[in-house]
């Protein structure tokens, strides 16, 4: 059975014995606990982090990883996945929870309005622009009303909501709509058998 596949049922149907016997047999499936997509919370490896420390099966090492992963992610990118996902939130300790907060009052949201510059810049002009910061902004709300008893940000939130309606009505004057909506179909494959009799039996 591919990694990948290995890793979506150990998330969600496994139980923490026989999740503990393939950590053995395919420590393989650690590693794409090296680094993460952002969001975090639509990373598979992610997930089934947060299944691990759930079950009591995650390394110290790489609880410490994430907890950077999720940090560096939350201040550079305003990634809210810890407060969206309440188990990847889980992963994090109060100490380090406050702490990112704390970051993100001091840090990231006093200087938001580059970071909306620099999303513009990353907009590929092939795509509409009108959903482009629909990310950003849900992150934003979250990391304000998180931070709502330290500060009222009602009025930053709309200055940032003015400045993006304002970056894309620029980017729908470059907007380039493709030629031709079609799209090349691909026939599905099996998946792969491998190790799949093992997991007949783990519900019962």
């Amino acid at each position: 059975m591919e990694s990948h596949q290995l890793v979506g049922f150990l998330t969600r149907r496994s139980n923490s014995a026989f999740t503990k016997r393939m950590l053995i047999l395919r420590p393989d499936v650690l590693k794409g606990m090296n680094s993460f997509i952002s969001p975090i919370k639509d990373d598979s490896d992610a997930s089934f982090l947060a299944t691990l420390h759930v079950q009591g099966l995650l390394p110290e090492p790489l609880r410490a990883n994430f907890v950077q992963a999720v940090r560096s992610a939350a201040l550079q990118e305003a990634d809210a996945s810890f407060l969206e996902d309440d188990e990847l939130g889980a992963v994090l300790t109060k100490n380090e929870h406050q702490s990112l907060l704390r970051a993100i009052e001091e840090e990231l949201m006093p200087n938001l309005s580059s970071l909306v510059t620099k999303l513009s810049g990353e907009w590929d002009s092939d795509y509409p622009p009108d959903e482009h910061f629909d990310k950003f902004e849900s992150s934003i709300k979250l990391f304000s009303r998180a931070l709502s008893e330290q500060k009222d940000y009602s009025a930053t939130i709309a200055k940032v909501s003015s400045q993006i309606r304002e970056e894309i009505t620029k980017m729908h004057e470059r907007f380039e709509p493709p030629s031709s909506t079609s799209a090349p179909t691909s026939q599905s494959t099996p998946p792969p058998a491998g190790l799949s009799s093992i997991f007949r039996d783990i519900d019962e």
